[in-house]
């Protein structure tokens, strides 16, 4: 019963961050009731459990600043609220990382979320169902959904005996590339191939790499500050006039002007940001900037060197291998898209942290029996 009832929280999670942003959700509110929902799971998951989400101590100042920059600043400044729900993300990491999930659950969670993928991309490609998505959108869906199955091929997968992992990832290249214009997803999924089959160095690189969370979760800002200072030379026009004659959009497709614009927007705002999502920033680090400011940038990259930092540590094994690598390519690949913070933001990659951290609070179960 115990696995039944951890699969079917894991999909209904997909589930509803498909929903959340189309029609549907907008019309039956989806995401305020799924903000509900994780606000009493939290509150009951609290109640049983003896490690508490710790906002004191060390933690004091982290917890003071953050609530400061994302609920504080912008209900005065903006009268909203959609930093708040945003960090709805924090208990329902917590509360994930709170559940006994087996290596099986998550095997077989994944299996059924890469079916799930597949399934959309058919649809989207062969009927009007999803004719209100766009290309981003859609393959952003495929490539969660993808990386969370690809979970459990971290120390375990191998081109000769473990044929579905190729399959599907063949399956997924095929149907991203042909039903849509994402032109970087495919160099993930084979990315990730490559980190699972080689695993044992990946696991060096995270393990011996004394900045390694640093230059990691600093990915998205990096590449928004480099294009946008190159996007003033003329070799970066020629670049995008290359591009159009061949793929009939430029380069970047205007997103080096959004993040330029980000950067000097931030004055105008007194450096704390718009207070709600006013535009698709299409980057991560972008959003948090400009919506929150510079002290609510800080304060989220701070939120997630915690997890993903513990999880470095744990990395011998192959779940918590799988969990960090999968969310970490889910947060590089957001450095052009944005489905991991807004308002209503995808859930799986919080899943995938919450699942990794649960499997520490069980191998650490293990070390002091």
């Amino acid at each position: 019963m115990r696995r039944f009832i951890n699969i079917l929280i894991i999909v209904l999670v997909w589930v509803f961050s498909f929903v959340n942003t189309s029609g549907i959700g907008i019309a039956y509110d989806t995401q305020e009731k799924t903000n509900d929902i994780i606000i009493i799971w939290f509150l009951y998951v609290s109640l049983k459990s003896n490690q508490k989400l710790k906002l004191g101590g060390k933690y004091a100042s982290l917890s003071f600043f953050t609530l400061l920059s994302f609920v504080v600043l912008p209900l005065l400044w903006a009268g909203s609220w959609e930093g708040f729900t945003y960090l709805l993300m924090i208990p329902l990491v917590y509360s994930f990382s709170q559940q006994k999930i087996s290596k099986v659950d998550i095997q077989l969670s994944g299996y059924i979320i890469a079916a799930l993928g597949i399934f959309t991309l058919l649809v989207y490609s062969r009927t009007e169902v999803l004719s209100g998505w766009n290309d981003n959108q859609i393959a952003m869906i495929g490539l969660f959904s993808y990386l969370y199955y690809a979970i459990s091929l971290f120390g375990k997968i191998s081109f000769k005996k473990k044929p579905i992992g190729i399959a599907l990832s063949i399956i997924y290249i095929v149907l991203l590339t042909q039903n849509t214009e994402s032109r970087p997803i495919d160099f993930f999924i084979v990315l990730s191939l490559l980190f699972a089959y080689f695993g044992q160095f990946t696991r060096n690189v995270v393990n011996k790499k004394r900045y390694f969370v640093f230059i990691a979760l600093s990915i998205p800002l990096v590449v928004a500050v480099i294009i946008a200072f190159f996007s003033q030379f003329e070799i970066f026009q020629i670049f995008n006039r290359w591009s159009e004659q061949n793929y009939g959009k430029s380069a970047f497709n205007g997103r080096d002007k959004l993040w330029l614009y980000t950067f000097k927007h931030l004055s105008d705002t007194y450096y704390i940001g718009d207070g709600k999502f006013l535009i698709n920033h299409h980057n991560s680090a972008m959003a948090a900037l400009g919506v929150f400011g510079i002290i609510g940038y800080f304060c989220w990259y701070k939120l997630l060197t915690i997890p993903v930092r513990r999880m470095t540590r744990y990395v011998s094994d192959d779940i918590v291998l799988g969990c960090l690598m999968a969310f970490l390519l889910i947060f590089w690949q957001q450095s052009f898209d944005l489905g991991f913070i807004s308002a209503s933001p995808n859930m799986i990659p919080y899943v995938i942290l919450g699942l990794g951290l649960s499997r520490i609070k069980t191998l650490r179960l293990y070390e002091k029996n």
